[in-house]
């Protein structure tokens, strides 16, 4: 049995709520994820790229549409020396145009970086409304985007 992660990261990648934002933001996941084997959250010093593991899609291009999966690892690979925000601007190489690793889309299940992450581990959701992001953000004092992790 594979195991599920709902993640929700700020949308600014460098951004660290408060720790009193942090401490309300688990307890909302703690309240309305009450099926969840963990409520976990993490921060680090350095950005971390926060993935989907097996619900995977190719990036593409937010500019063209152009399936970037060959190339997006090794950009990742180049970014994971420096592991900065200043790393995660490229050059597309479909259209030519400046971007961001951050930026891309990534299909169905986004995917980011970030330096702060609030986890629920098989909270038995497959997706959480507009309604509850909103909560989430409120509490956290900026936008945010939700992972949703398959191990």
């Amino acid at each position: 049995m594979s195991d599920h992660y709902l993640i929700v990261i700020p949308a600014d990648l460098t951004f660290v709520p408060y720790t009193a934002a942090q401490q309300t933001a688990a307890h909302l996941a703690w309240r309305v994820f009450a099926d969840a084997g963990e409520i976990a959250m993490h921060v680090t010093e350095r950005i971390e790229f926060v993935y989907t593991l097996g619900n995977y899609e190719p990036p593409s291009c937010p500019l063209c549409g152009c399936d970037l999966d060959d190339w997006f690892w090794s950009a990742l690979d180049q970014w994971a020396e420096t592991m900065n925000a200043s790393g995660l601007a490229v050059t597309l190489p479909c259209c030519g145009q400046p971007g961001s690793l951050n930026d891309l889309t990534y299909g169905d299940f986004p995917q980011g970086f970030a330096r702060y992450q609030l986890s629920a581990m098989n909270a038995n959701v497959d997706r959480i409304g507009a309604e509850l992001i909103r909560e989430f953000e409120d509490i956290l004092g900026c936008p945010v985007r939700v992972v949703y992790r398959r191990v």
